[in-house]
């Protein structure tokens, strides 16, 4: 029980400014472990972050899911590697 009041009062809004890498949060519309309100927030916070949301899925949505979520996860546009100068 302390575990979760302790994750429930975590206020993750400023770091979550901070994150620089491409983001998809997939949500499932019949999670009741985590209230829809505080996924979306994620978006809210997360610059550029993008919220796909599966409506009948709940919490697990790699095992109730898996071929959507992988779907999801791979159209993430990661940014370009960056190049190295050659040795000489």
């Amino acid at each position: 029980r302390d575990c979760a009041v302790a994750m429930a009062e975590m206020d993750l809004r400023h770091p979550l400014r901070l994150v620089e890498t491409p983001a998809v949060v997939v949500l499932g519309r019949r999670d009741r472990l985590i209230v829809n309100r505080l996924t979306r927030a994620i978006v809210d916070h997360a610059p550029g972050a993008r919220l796909v949301e599966l409506p009948h899925a709940g919490h697990m949505l790699p095992l109730e899911r898996p071929d959507e979520v992988t779907a999801t996860i791979t159209t993430v546009q990661l940014p370009p590697a960056p190049t190295r100068k050659a040795r000489q």
